[in-house]
């Protein structure tokens, strides 16, 4: 495949600056409802849902996942089965172009795909795109696949991208003005009197919104992953129309920064204007969504892992003093900075009660928690935020204080296990689901200070599988889950991986049970999970050589719900999780003694799934961190169970 030259390159852009200019310039900076795509138009606004662009993005996107070597397919799409040869090639060729020629180049900053995005919305679905010499080849590629295209990806990329228009179109319409003119005063800069034009596309930039300024405000929102929680596509929209008004060299928002450090000598972390702008814009449409009935919604800047997240307590601390005209913009700048200078000290952050912005977890389901007995522990790894992005961050909680540990190590994932092995004194984590989607079968150590990566020799790539510690035998147990191979049982030593051979009389494999270690009887218990298509209720023993169902009351059947072992009392305790097949939420609380399940308590935590508890020595009972509520919302709060009642801790 011939690769595009630097001399092309030139050439295009050069073309691309003057053909689209002196043609089409005023279609760009005044985009009209008569221009390919249009879907509708607001005040501020136009929205587009243009053929070409969001088939530029797919191939686009569709070459980077084609990175990942166990990938048969690149793609989120279950269409591929039904190509034929000829489309299967003219897709391969497409996606090897893609690779080889265009993802070096970034969507939002490459000088070449801005211009090509301008030349390419010109066009509408009727026909092919025009010759251009200079780009020949990448023209021909992209009339060539159009009809792959078209037959079998369009209309559902298209349906999704009216689809979340038609959800947040009203709030825009009712809003718009008034988030222009907040956000115009706070940052001391008037609105574009041009309306903005805004293509929705089912793929963008790592499926995430991307805005360009140069010579008009051109914004790309994605409609495949910001939906969830509601309120988030009309934030982000909002926030990307407001990068006019804050430039990283100049404007008041900048200019005060750069005064203040000036006057510090203390260096601002990294773009701190475009934190400001994610908080400033986040809030006023916090504040808009309220009265739309959301008056729990998170900003994005606070529920999902960025670099900015870091210094949002201190932003959250000071800046509403700003919005509110009690203090001046320089005047919290400097608090924001001095603290944020706090921060760098050391890379590993306490959260103790001082009078400064504490740090803790954010909101997260689907993470993972465990206890380290030896150094008493617990240890939270990964998940996904409310915003549903995955994390990869490693916290630890000493009973008083969290730490944050930046430490290099497993990639972000969600629905994957973590255990300690008290023999090896090793933390393993094991299984998931990473970027798009993809199924992990890496085996990670944690041992306090940093991550290892073990030999990848045990159980095979999934998500959601049943994992306990068996501390009679110092076995850590992988039962079922989601993924090929999945009906291998394995167990890990501390060192080494052993596949198990179990009879067929056992439990059924399923996903998303639970597992703890039953002392009393020195047997490790399952209760739960989900198989086919609804709710377990099922209990069994494993002793390390065979399963054995118990015929005892049981709580009703769920799964993701929590359970984990009372190491003073040795009761068993289990809380929440969810009946798939009977739509229940639970938030009751279950005790099993060796002998008997027991309801125990009538008050506690909120119903809730994709928790997760365990045992802290210190505090003297089972800590309960996290999970999604009623309204899939993910939750941060922190509870004790001290054997006889449920009390929430503060932690932050």
């Amino acid at each position: 495949m011939r690769k595009i030259s630097m001399t092309t390159r030139l050439i295009f852009l050069l073309n691309l600056c003057l053909i689209p200019l002196s043609l089409h310039a005023s279609d760009y900076v005044h985009p009209q409802a008569t221009d390919p795509g249009f879907q509708a138009e607001t005040d501020h606004f136009v929205f587009f849902s243009h053929i070409w662009l969001n088939m530029h993005h797919f191939l686009y996107r569709q070459a980077e996942f084609a990175y990942d070597p166990k990938a048969e397919y690149p793609s989120d799409e279950n269409v591929y089965a039904s190509l034929n040869s000829q489309e299967k090639e003219a897709l391969k060729e497409a996606l090897a172009y893609y690779r080889d020629n265009l993802l070096k180049e970034d969507l939002r900053r490459s000088g070449y795909m801005f211009h090509f995005k301008r030349w390419v919305i010109q066009f509408g679905a009727e026909g092919d795109l025009p010759d251009l010499e200079e780009i020949r080849e990448h023209v021909n590629l992209l009339n060539k696949i159009k009809h792959v295209y078209l037959s079998h990806f369009w209309k559902k990329h298209h349906a999704a991208n009216q689809a979340v228009l038609n959800t947040n179109l009203d709030w825009i319409q009712k809003h718009e003005a008034q988030f222009s003119k907040a956000l115009s005063d706070l940052c001391k800069a008037p609105w574009q009197r041009e309306k903005i034009r805004v293509d929705i596309s089912y793929h963008s930039k790592r499926d995430i919104p991307f805005t360009t300024t140069r010579i008009a405000t051109h914004i790309v929102m994605d409609s495949r992953m910001n939906h969830e929680p509601p309120g988030n596509w009309f934030e982000l929209l909002l926030h990307e129309s407001s990068h006019h008004l804050i430039k990283s060299t100049s404007g008041f928002i900048s200019g005060t920064i750069r005064d203040v450090v000036d006057v510090k000598g203390k260096r601002a972390p990294r773009q701190l204007y475009h934190a400001y702008l994610f908080y400033l814009s986040g809030k006023v449409a916090k504040d808009l969504l309220a009265k739309e009935g959301l008056t729990e919604y998170d900003m994005y800047v606070k529920r999902t892992k960025m670099s900015y997240q870091r210094i949002y307590p201190l932003m959250d601390a000071h800046l509403p003093a700003y919005m509110l005209k009690k203090e001046s913009l320089a005047s919290v700048t400097e608090k924001i900075i001095d603290g944020a200078s706090l921060l760098q000290q050391t890379k590993i952050k306490p959260a103790r009660n001082t009078t400064q912005p504490k740090l803790a977890p954010q909101p997260r389901d689907h993470f993972a928690m465990t206890h380290d007995q030896g150094r008493d522990k617990l240890i939270i790894f990964g998940g996904n935020t409310a915003g549903r992005q995955l994390l990869n961050d490693t916290w630890e909680f000493d009973g008083k204080a969290w730490y944050h540990y930046e430490a290099s190590g497993p990639a972000a994932r969600s629905s994957h296990s973590i255990v300690h092995h008290e023999g090896a004194g090793k933390t393993l984590l094991v299984a998931g689901i990473g970027k798009e989607g993809y199924l992990q079968n890496e085996t990670w150590t944690w041992n306090g200070k940093q991550w290892q990566h073990m030999k990848d020799e045990g159980p095979s790539p999934r998500h959601s599988p049943t994992v306990g510690y068996d501390a009679a035998r110092q076995r850590v147990i992988v039962f079922g889950g989601s993924g090929r191979g999945n009906d291998i049982m394995w167990e890990w030593d501390g060192k080494t991986w052993f596949p198990i051979e179990t009879s067929d009389d056992g439990p059924v494999n399923r996903m998303r049970g639970q597992m703890a270690y039953d002392p009393s009887r020195q047997v490790v218990i399952l209760f739960g999970g989900f198989a086919g298509g609804k709710s377990l209720g099922d209990m069994w023993s494993w002793d390390g050589k065979s399963w054995t169902q118990l015929e005892v009351n049981v709580p009703p059947a769920r799964n993701n719900h929590s359970m984990a072992t009372h190491s003073k009392s040795g009761k068993i305790l289990l809380f929440g999780g969810k009946s798939r097949h009977e739509d229940i939420l639970y938030g009751d609380t279950w005790e099993w003694d060796g002998k008997q399940w027991r309801k125990v308590a009538e008050s506690g935590p909120q119903a809730r799934d994709m928790t997760a508890m365990a045992f802290h020595a210190g505090l003297g009972g089972i800590v309960l961190f996290g999970g999604r509520d009623g309204k899939r919302q993910a939750l941060d709060d922190m509870w004790l169970w001290d054997g006889k009642e449920w009390r929430l801790v503060k932690h932050e």
